[in-house]
């Protein structure tokens, strides 16, 4: 079989939620392919839905190594070190992302997130003044919006 026959078995467990089958094909892929970044990514993606974010973290950082300039590997990254709750690594990791792409409203959102849950409010109502500046139209942003301008 080939690397995408591999990734696609993979992905197909993966959209029936059998996040352990579907990583046991991708690291098929890898044998074949250790340099492929979508099967590193999907991987990760894997991992981390049943919760095992630390490997999800390795799967992101081998994309990142691969093609860093992938925002969405960023923010896969961001996200994963977000369930963990390390909050300065999800700044670090949307601000990344944000570089890349600065219109990436999810990282915007994220970042603003992880500013709070640090306690600092004021950076927290700047990243959600952009979210909502991309997307004026999302209302989960918004709500937030108003609730971090409350604590100050």
């Amino acid at each position: 079989m080939s690397v995408d026959d591999y990734f696609k078995r993979g992905y197909e467990y993966f959209e029936q939620n059998q996040y352990q089958k579907a990583i046991s094909e991708y690291e098929k892929a890898l044998k074949i392919d250790p340099k492929h970044y979508k099967v590193w990514y999907n991987m990760g993606v894997a991992y981390g839905m049943f919760g095992e974010h630390n490997k999800a973290i390795e799967c992101f950082q081998k994309v990142i190594d691969i093609t860093p300039k992938l925002e969405e590997a960023w923010y896969a990254m961001a996200l994963a070190y977000g369930a963990l709750r390390d909050h300065r690594k999800v700044v670090e990791n949307c601000e990344k992302a944000i570089e890349l792409n600065p219109q990436h409203e999810r990282a915007w959102y994220n970042m603003a997130v992880a500013y709070g849950e640090i306690g600092n409010h004021a950076q927290e109502i700047e990243c959600l003044k952009k979210a909502v500046e991309i997307d004026p139209n999302n209302e989960l942003v918004k709500r937030r919006l108003e609730a971090a301008k409350k604590k100050t």
